[in-house]
């Protein structure tokens, strides 16, 4: 063998490992490059069908699918019809094409865009057939549904046993089914959504449920008429449970019936199956809810592992008996963060729990700590300050005012000077720290 012929031996073993080593990524197990091309929205991964043999059909089968206005239209205001048409031809045809059935997560985000009920709806099923374990769904608005009785959920998905993740946000009050049962799930996130009134103790046949997220949920009309075999008493002491494994909850239940004693304490014997949370926030709505029960010490039970605690308050006189009535069964609490939603009030005044009825707030012995945010020193504030502050374990309050609001540092500063006990109260004025 001749020196020309060794040295052409030679540049092609050089060039084979060169092209070798420059697609290991093609190299890769498809279960690694499902999860690498997982990250991206699929717009993305169709057109890595351009870099060779290897990648022409893997997003065929790839099991998690993202689907997101910005990346198919690139539009990044609102969507006209066309290209709301666009995005609809494209998922469409997407799952056409979508030959492995296996669908690990589906997840359509589109703020700024309308599809039909039907369409939502054999998306969902589409999913729900290749045993999805996320389920992500947020549109602008559903165009056949202006009004909540106008869409009902896929039967397929009440009693879905794969899936894990739900979050469900449609930008119509959406009528939640009143028979759920995921026995997997340990995520549930809901917006704007109507729930029926055996909604706590559906919640109870999802016992992996870990987190929950109810943001202007709405219990059901509490005059209408239910059958029996989905609603069961409420109040027989024999059906109550908890969910023991709740670690992470955010309730935001909004209510205009006020005056209704029925719906006024559904709010309580619905956070009594939430009492084994460590990590619990009450949005205004919730905790203003909770200012026209006046058997709320009767109807909550004791948290025993709750550590973080964040309450949403306004400017009436019942938050403070709110907060008292609350810290009694919060025993473990290590953290408690107020935020001062400074709302006008116009509610009922008179139907509303009195804060005479409190003289003092008793706080549990690890609480050190609590933080106060956009505080403008309304009476109430002040009030609830002031018990507070006489808690002979506590060692600070700090105190955030309201950056958006307008309002004299001075004058400010002079309502705090009348408060017990002055040395635990920390007063920051600024993201520098400016303290009283």
């Amino acid at each position: 063998m001749d020196g020309l012929e060794i040295n052409q031996k030679k540049q092609k073993l050089e060039s084979d490992q060169e092209n070798q080593n420059s697609d290991r990524l093609s190299a890769l197990h498809d279960s690694i490059l499902y999860y690498i091309l997982s990250f991206l929205p699929t717009k993305y991964v169709v057109q890595t069908s351009i870099l060779g043999k290897r990648w022409l059909n893997l997003w065929t089968s790839l099991p998690y699918l993202n689907f997101d206005t910005e990346s198919i239209t690139g539009a990044t205001g609102m969507v006209s019809l066309r290209e709301s048409k666009k995005i609809l031809n494209f998922v469409n045809k997407f799952l056409q094409c979508h030959v492995e059935s296996s669908i690990i997560r589906f997840r359509l985000s589109s703020h700024r865009c309308a599809f039909d009920s039907s369409e939502i709806s054999s998306w969902i099923s589409t999913a729900v057939s290749g045993g999805v374990e996320e389920l992500d769904i947020r549109t602008f608005f559903i165009l056949d549904c202006p009004y909540p009785t106008m869409y009902r959920l896929p039967r397929c998905l009440l009693n879905c046993n794969s899936l894990v993740k739900l979050k469900l946000s449609l930008g119509i009050w959406l009528p939640f089914t009143d028979f759920f049962c995921f026995p997997k799930l340990k995520s549930m996130y809901l917006q704007q959504v109507i729930v029926a009134k055996n909604f706590y103790h559906q919640l109870l046949n999802c016992p992996n449920l870990e987190n929950l997220v109810l943001k202007i949920c709405e219990p059901d009309d509490f005059g209408s008429s239910q059958s029996s075999d989905t609603f069961q008493d409420l109040t027989d002491e024999q059906h109550l449970g908890i969910l023991t494994n709740l670690d992470d909850a955010f309730i935001g239940l909004y209510c205009n019936s006020y005056n209704d004693e029925e719906s006024v304490r559904w709010i309580s014997k619905f956070l009594r199956r939430l009492s084994n949370v460590k990590t619990l926030h009450l949005n205004f709505f919730c905790t203003q809810f909770l200012q026209y029960q006046p058997s709320l010490l009767h109807d909550l039970s004791t948290f025993c592992n709750l550590n973080h605690l964040v309450l949403e308050l306004g400017n009436g006189d019942g938050d403070v008996v709110v907060v008292a009535c609350l810290l009694q069964f919060f025993h473990d609490l290590q953290s408690l963060r107020i935020i001062y939603r400074n709302y006008l009030d116009s509610k009922h005044p008179e139907n509303k729990l009195k804060p005479e009825q409190i003289s003092s707030i008793s706080l549990p012995g690890r609480l050190k700590t609590i933080s106060v945010e956009k505080f403008i020193g309304r009476m109430n504030q002040l009030e609830l300050l002031r018990l507070l502050l006489e808690n002979e374990f506590l060692e600070k309050i700090i105190v955030h005012p309201d950056s958006d609001t307008r309002m004299d540092p001075m004058l400010l500063n002079q309502e705090l000077l009348g408060l017990p006990k002055l040395s635990k109260l920390i007063l920051r004025h600024d993201s520098e720290g400016n303290f009283l």
